[in-house]
């Protein structure tokens, strides 16, 4: 008999935030930001269970209330400037020992700062990933392709070609590389240890639509 896969949402809401102070719970479209996330979760028909990793009291109150689990309260060391996601989940897998909870098999990662997600393509996402194809599965969304390298002496190049204007002063669009931008969700397989590189090597890519691309950086982003 196949045994099924449990996967929790895990929603990273840290409360230190020093350019746009509390930032995942700012108002956005009548809801707090982290409250977004929680409710995109519970409309994706894959999460077993969503969990809020946050450091503060009054976030983890706000996520109860929108239906969310907050079984601890984030370690001060995940909880710095410095701390990377692989802090969070190796706090989330002491934690879990330490309270006897059994941990997922594998993870959604889903920050509050993109309040817009496709939940169609988050579906596909995770058919993607239970074929076992990749190690895990990225939203990414398409990023204008015309970038390039700056430094002292002006523009040097275009950002993977340094002979651009070598060839012509302009260019279109869609004739260079496209160019796509992550962290709007990861699937991926929860981490038995403390590990960097959790994504793994073989990492498939769903593309969302262009109205997801909204990244809540600073205050004036909420405009």
């Amino acid at each position: 008999m196949r045994v099924k896969k449990k996967l929790w949402a895990v929603i990273p809401a840290r409360s230190g935030s020093k350019g746009f102070p509390d930032k995942n719970i700012a108002e956005f479209e009548g809801q707090p930001l982290l409250v977004h996330s929680i409710r995109f979760a519970q409309n994706l028909s894959f999460v077993d269970k969503i969990l809020v990793s946050t450091d503060s009291d009054k976030y983890a109150h706000i996520a109860k209330n929108a239906g969310a689990d907050v079984p601890f309260l984030r370690s001060d060391w995940a909880s710095n400037d410095s701390s990377m996601e692989q802090d969070v989940l190796e706090d989330i897998r002491v934690q879990c020992i330490e309270n006897n909870i059994t941990p997922p098999d594998s993870i959604l990662w889903l920050r509050p700062t993109h309040p817009h997600r496709s939940i169609a393509k988050f579906e596909k996402m995770n058919e993607m990933f239970l074929t076992g194809l990749y190690d895990s599965v990225v939203a990414v969304t398409k990023e204008d392709s015309r970038l390039f390298v700056l430094n002292a002496n002006g523009i040097l190049g275009h950002a993977t070609e340094k002979n651009y204007f070598q060839k012509q002063s302009m260019q279109r669009r869609q004739d260079i590389e496209p160019y796509f931008r992550m962290y709007h969700g990861e699937i991926f397989h929860f981490p038995i240890s403390y590990d960097p590189c959790f994504l793994g090597t073989k990492i498939g890519a769903m593309i969302l639509p262009d109205d997801c691309k909204k990244d809540i950086d600073y205050a004036r982003d909420l405009q």
